[in-house]
């Protein structure tokens, strides 16, 4: 796990709220604090969609940021700055299936449980923390490191300057 600091808002928050740079992550819990408090848990309800809708989704349990992000934008965009967000995406298993193959990795996508990236607003001040969760215990830091250079990769690639935490 590392923790980044996005010391150039603007630059980040529009990266995050109005392109696609990371739409291909999956939601799993939003909260955006502005003259309310608005919580998304990112879970889908699959009795909501029709079977060709639910074939469409790109996975049966999580919405992704792709669709949220329009409803995430409307709700921060104005003259005032929210008083805080956060959220936690997590990779889509087809994604982690490349990230495992690309770092020759021999596990399994089952045996992640989740590759994470939060950004967290609070105090004017963005952050991107990366995160893992695995099914196994292993005292090897190898899969978390190389996910952290990943993240850093992402943002680098994307624009989004960063400092250590």
């Amino acid at each position: 796990m590392i923790a980044l600091t996005l010391p150039e808002l603007k630059t980040a928050a529009s990266c995050i709220f109005t392109k696609d740079t990371f739409d291909y992550f999956l939601v799993k819990e939003i909260t955006i604090s502005t003259s309310n408090t608005f919580h998304v848990d990112g879970k889908l309800h699959p009795d909501y969609f029709t079977d060709e809708e639910k074939e469409a989704l790109r996975d049966p349990v999580y919405s992704d940021w792709k669709t949220l992000r329009p409803f995430c934008y409307q709700l921060i965009k104005g003259k005032k700055l929210p008083q805080s967000f956060r959220l936690v995406f997590q990779l889509s298993d087809s994604n982690v299936e490349k990230f495992l193959k690309q770092h020759n990795f021999s596990c399994q996508v089952s045996d992640i449980g989740g590759l994470y990236l939060h950004f967290r607003y609070e105090n004017h001040t963005l952050s991107a923390i990366s995160g893992t969760s695995l099914n196994f215990f292993s005292l090897d830091k190898t899969i978390d490191t190389a996910w952290d250079e990943m993240v850093k990769r992402i943002l680098k690639l994307s624009g989004i300057f960063f400092e250590a935490g």
